[in-house]
């Protein structure tokens, strides 16, 4: 019932599909099942254990449809992808502020120990 309304509601606001997790837990015999609904990189859990996944699924769902129709849901987009590993923190801000005429702040490396704003350690601390 809530799947497909929440489908539903996903499309008429032209936002992603819901994508469905399903969780089985306990003994073969007597399983449990807990599931979670994630739409645009927001994910909505079960709290309780159900019987069966299909009613896990629904649970979530209805989770996911009550409060994505009292809560007014902005779409996050595509995810920013991690910058490479030689990057400076300059061009690491900029790639994760693309968005506006924002300046990334200049960066510089921290001082050297010793100097003034790190002084020398004490001789009497204890250094493990």
């Amino acid at each position: 019932m809530y799947k497909s309304r929440l489908h539903e509601l996903c499309q008429h606001k032209k936002w992603p599909i819901p994508e469905y997790k399903a969780t089985k837990l306990g003994l073969d015999h007597n399983p449990r099942f807990s599931a979670s609904v994630t739409i645009n990189r927001v994910t909505f859990d079960t709290v309780e254990l159900f019987m069966s996944s299909k009613e896990a699924q629904n649970d979530a769902a209805r989770l996911a449809f009550t409060d994505l129709q009292v809560t007014p849901y902005v779409p996050l987009g595509p995810p920013v992808p991690p910058p490479p590993p030689s990057s400076t923190m300059s061009q690491v801000m900029a790639a994760y502020a693309p968005w506006g005429p924002h300046v990334p702040p200049p960066y510089a490396p921290p001082p050297p120990l010793g100097s003034a704003i790190y002084p020398p350690p004490s001789p009497y601390a204890h250094v493990p």
